[in-house]
């Protein structure tokens, strides 16, 4: 430490000017949230004080408005949000200096000096660190802030995906108990009919035995599907985050056209790169070389600037020049660093973190590259079967069954027949619907490993099995 005295009174402003550079905010702390759709209105929200929040609005019915309750609302979302917030918060806590020391001194034993007698001592100091320190520590925090931006995004389209999966197995399970109720009245009229042959001895009453356990079983189905109705219904309320159902959870959307990614496989694995939680794990990696590269500037020296004021009491001598003049003491200093071996282990201690984040990265492409595949597979598929169904299978059933119809009608067929070709065209049926809800369940979860929407394109006929994966 060394000092010089003035003999007149100088400002301290000059030596604190350079505080200015540190206190200039990170850019990070002037960005807000970019407020994409469908994420807008989560933000509105999230930030609105408790007190002011509306109640949130009930879906309608409709898939997006299930999703945009969601995104609103859903804790674990908010709590992703508020996480991101605090974080970047701690942009500000990292790069702030050392606080300041003010210290006041009273001379119990006064000096005498030829000015007079010093009486009182005042200081004001401040350790200013090396200026890598402070600007790695603030790119660390910025970073990590950055991080978990990413896991709010991840956040996002998991619940999206979660939305719509329970959305659309609740969707299957109303239009297939649907389906059932009218096979149910099917055999109803089918019963009536038997009965009426079996008065005239055109039928006997094993076929309407037949009859009513075909009713008995359809009926089984019907309280099956009410059962997991039930499970679906709960499941979607949990999705979204309702707190109760009041609104009777209504499906009023229906599937699109079957589809086809409208991209190659190289381009949605190429998008499937950047996922927000493989992002969020490069943001991690990041972070911890900056802190390591702080850790590293802090084995340089560190400035240290104070001020002192001494108040100098009258002299004894009368008529001394600068009779009881004050005295200001402008001060300047370095640290030594001496414990340089733990900077050095703080340094590879956040390389070994770097490391293990990117190993963690490149392990999460890995799962989101055969999510990816798995859930293209579960597009194609499922559209194919789709279309099948609809284009050539339940015509072919329908064709048989009213043949058989007929053919009991003349006498030419019995009854188990007729009972074979309409269970066909019944586990048709629900097969369709079957494959429409897994057609839509995996385009959710194919945007959801993707990262963002993906184009449809119609989808062929195939049975032969055609992938789909190098269109």
């Amino acid at each position: 430490m060394f000092s010089f005295r003035y003999r007149r009174r100088v400002s301290p402003v000059a030596l604190f000017a350079l505080l200015g550079v540190v206190a200039c905010a990170h850019p990070y702390e002037r960005l807000r949230p970019s407020k994409g759709a469908p994420l807008s209105t989560a933000f509105d929200r999230f930030d609105e004080p408790a007190a002011d929040k509306a109640a949130p609005t009930p879906p309608s019915g409709s898939l997006g408005s299930y999703v945009a309750a969601a995104l609103a609302a859903h804790p674990t979302l908010r709590a992703r949000y508020h996480e991101w917030r605090a974080a970047a918060a701690e942009v500000a806590v990292a790069r702030k200096l050392p606080e300041p020391t003010l210290t006041y001194g009273w001379f119990a034993r006064s000096v005498e000096t030829r000015v007079g007698p010093q009486n009182h001592r005042f200081s004001l100091g401040q350790s200013v660190p090396w200026p890598g320190v402070l600007r790695h520590a603030a790119d660390a925090a910025a970073k990590r802030a950055r991080a978990a931006e990413r896991l709010f995004e991840a956040e996002a389209l998991a619940l999206q995906a979660r939305v719509a999966r329970a959305y659309w197995e609740l969707w299957r399970a109303r239009r297939q108990r649907d389906i059932h109720r009218q096979h149910r009245d099917l055999l109803s009229e089918l019963g009536t009919a038997v009965r009426s042959r079996v008065e005239v001895g055109r039928a006997s009453l094993a076929d309407a035995s037949q009859v009513d356990l075909a009713v008995s079983r359809v009926d089984d189905l019907i309280s099956a599907l009410a059962a997991v109705e039930a499970q679906q219904s709960a499941a979607l309320v949990a999705a979204v985050g309702l707190e109760r159902d009041d609104a009777g959870l209504p499906t009023t959307s229906e599937p699109g056209a079957p589809g086809a990614p409208g991209l190659t496989r190289a381009e949605l694995l190429a998008a499937a790169a950047d996922h927000p939680a493989a992002k969020h794990l490069d943001w991690l990696a990041s972070a911890a070389e900056s802190a390591g590269h702080s850790a590293r500037s802090r084995a340089l020296p560190a400035l240290s600037v104070g001020f002192d004021y001494v108040q100098t009491g009258a002299a004894a001598a009368p008529a001394t020049p600068d009779d009881g003049k004050d005295a200001l003491v402008l001060s300047a200093g370095l640290s030594i660093p001496l414990w340089r071996a733990s900077y050095a282990a703080a340094e590879k201690r956040e390389r070994q973190r770097a490391g293990a984040h990117r190993a963690r990265a490149a392990a999460t492409r890995l799962d989101v590259r055969a999510h990816v595949d798995a859930s293209l597979s579960r597009v194609i598929e499922s559209g194919r079967r789709v279309v099948h169904i609809e284009t050539t299978l339940s015509p072919q059933a329908d064709a048989v069954y009213a043949a058989q119809v007929g053919s009991y009608a003349t006498g030419d067929a019995n009854l188990a027949t007729v009972l074979i070709a309409q269970q066909q065209v019944l586990e048709l049926r629900v097969a369709r619907i079957e494959q429409r809800a897994a057609h839509e369940v995996a385009w959710a979860e194919l945007q959801q490993f993707v990262g963002s929407a993906v184009v449809r394109a119609p989808v062929r006929d195939n049975p032969e099995g055609d992938d789909g994966r190098n269109r």
